[in-house]
């Protein structure tokens, strides 16, 4: 059974803004059935490392676990990027 999150200030701070407040609706019913089930798993993520149930007991703890998911975040990116252009040295090399 999937216990429902109860959400707390930190998690309602970025419910109010994250994609232009569109998730804004579930801050009124003050926690959130399945947080997987959001349908953004960025923000299923952000709320998860936010949340209570993860000791997560202050803004300057939440604000340094989601700059270490940002960390990660920028690896994968530049990992991406090598990749494009690893892939495009072979077109060329095709060419």
């Amino acid at each position: 059974m999937i216990t429902p999150m109860k959400l707390n200030q930190m998690q309602i701070a970025v419910l109010q803004d994250y994609a232009n407040g569109d998730f804004g609706y579930l801050i009124s019913a003050g926690e959130i059935p399945d947080v997987k089930d959001l349908g953004d798993s960025l923000l299923s993520f952000i709320l998860i490392e936010l949340s209570d149930s993860e000791d997560c007991e202050n803004t300057e703890q939440g604000v340094s676990r989601l700059n270490k998911g940002k960390d990660e975040l920028d690896v994968a990116l530049l990992a991406l990027e090598k990749l494009i252009k690893a892939v495009e040295a072979l077109k060329t090399q095709d060419a």
